[in-house]
């Protein structure tokens, strides 16, 4: 049997979702290209500081969470 040849129309037809995937692009990047914030200076977050830099600790208060 012949296998199937892998066109943009075969990949379109047969995609199929078993599980969901989240993809974060650009934060590490963005954060490199302006280590002193952007043109207002303002801190781009990164993951592993998101909370403080976007300043949700009075929203999440005493949840627990873990550290990167």
């Amino acid at each position: 049997m012949k296998p199937p040849e892998y066109t943009e129309e075969f990949e379109i037809s047969h995609a199929t979702f078993g599980r969901p995937h989240v993809v974060l692009l650009g934060a590490g990047a963005s954060y490199a290209a302006f280590p002193d914030g952007d043109k207002n200076g303002r801190k781009l977050p990164l993951l592993k500081d998101f909370v403080e830099v976007i300043g949700l600790q009075g929203l999440i208060g005493s949840w627990s969470r873990t550290s990167v």
